[in-house]
């Protein structure tokens, strides 16, 4: 018997596996905006640097 046609393995692909993806994808954005800002703070030093 496969895993996917057992009660557990239904209610993990129904239940388990789209609550990851969600998951996934939130961390997904808050991995963009961070790597975002720090972009903007590296820039923001290197203007700092280059003035001086």
């Amino acid at each position: 018997m496969n895993f996917f046609d057992t009660v557990a393995g239904h209610n993990f692909t129904s239940y388990v596996v789209p609550e990851l993806i969600d998951v996934i994808e939130k961390l997904t954005v808050e991995l963009k905006r961070a790597n975002d800002l720090n972009e903007r703070k590296v820039k923001e030093e290197q203007k700092c640097v280059e003035e001086q």
